[in-house]
């Protein structure tokens, strides 16, 4: 598919296994970015969708056939939202680092707990393996970015950026 997104499988001695494409929202400017391996076997891919005229951050967990389990949108009413970075922690979460333009909230439906969230900035958001929301962690600071994200050994993370003049987290 001409302009679409695509996840591609490749076995131990670098053949294809199987390919996906598919056109992520309205338009062709829609991609994944990022993706991991799940403990099952299965895969969990962050990108970007188009949604009428916005970019929204887009999450799908699959299995190994790459039949979708669960996809998550979170986006507001402006711009270019942008994930960064998604990893799996130790235990079935899944951790992603995403840049959103304005204030989202995200529905309580979204959510573990049932209760409104939001997300700003340069945010960190935590997955379940359901694909409900469990907390998001957010700088208010245009002075600050948060680049990457990496899963340690006893289901602890670390975040890695950069910051200028006042280091803030709300």
């Amino acid at each position: 598919i001409r302009g679409s997104s695509i996840i591609i499988k490749y076995n131990s001695d670098g053949l294809v296994e199987w390919a996906y494409g598919e056109v992520l929202g309205n338009y062709h400017n829609g991609y994944y970015n990022d993706g991991v391996e799940t403990s099952d076997g299965g895969y969990i891919v962050a990108g970007r969708k188009n949604v009428s005229s916005n970019i929204d951050v887009y999450v799908s967990r699959r299995d190994s056939n790459n039949n979708l389990i669960w996809s998550s949108t979170i986006g507001g009413k402006l711009g270019d939202n942008m994930p960064i970075k998604i990893d799996k922690l130790s235990d079935d979460r899944y951790i992603l680092i995403a840049n959103f333009i304005d204030k989202v909230i995200i529905e309580p439906e979204k959510t573990k707990n049932g209760e409104y969230l939001y997300a700003y900035g340069k945010s960190i958001i935590i997955y379940n393996d359901e694909g409900l929301i469990e907390s998001v962690f957010y700088t208010q600071k245009e002075s600050q970015e948060l680049l990457g994200i990496e899963s340690l050994e006893d289901g602890e993370s670390i975040a890695v950026g950069y910051y200028y003049g006042e280091l803030c987290f709300s």
